[in-house]
């Protein structure tokens, strides 16, 4: 009876992820459906400017899920980079102290040919983030905001 009971847990956990995974937590670009903007803004800290283009974005929250991932590219101006990232640390000088690292110069952050994520160049400056245990990446390059986040 034991057994049936942990057969029925795990279709039931199956069904649940499958649920999740087709929820509100998921958003990528190229899904038809209108950007989040809010959610977003949130990952950003703070709301897209007026004048912005070329949004590409994949997304995956929720409460559920114990470690979100996103990654955002989108063209705005060096002001609205600077708003952002003004809190932020300069990765080079902090890298050695962080655990769990991302790496994102030495890292292979694409996944596929044509991703919109592009690494930063030696001579770009990369920022991270001061909060969480997993923290956020932001780098800006060729007029365009990347910010990354993964716990791996």
């Amino acid at each position: 009876m034991v057994k049936n009971g942990w057969v029925i847990l795990l279709i039931g956990s199956m069904l649940l992820t499958g649920c999740l995974e087709a929820g509100e937590g998921r958003y990528r670009y190229t899904d038809g459906k209108p950007p989040p903007l809010d959610v977003i803004a949130r990952w950003l800290g703070a709301p897209l400017p007026p004048h912005y283009c070329d949004l590409k974005y994949e997304i995956v929250q929720g409460a559920m899920l114990p470690d979100p991932y996103a990654r955002i590219s989108v063209k705005v101006s060096e002001q609205y980079y600077r708003t952002v990232t003004r809190d932020w640390l300069d990765y080079d000088k902090v890298k050695g102290q962080l655990q769990y690292d991302l790496k994102p110069r030495e890292r292979k952050l694409s996944t596929a040919a044509g991703d919109f994520i592009q690494k930063p160049r030696a001579d770009t400056a990369v920022w991270v983030s001061q909060q969480g245990f997993y923290r956020q990446y932001a780098w800006y390059q060729d007029s365009t905001l990347y910010v990354v986040y993964a716990s791996a």
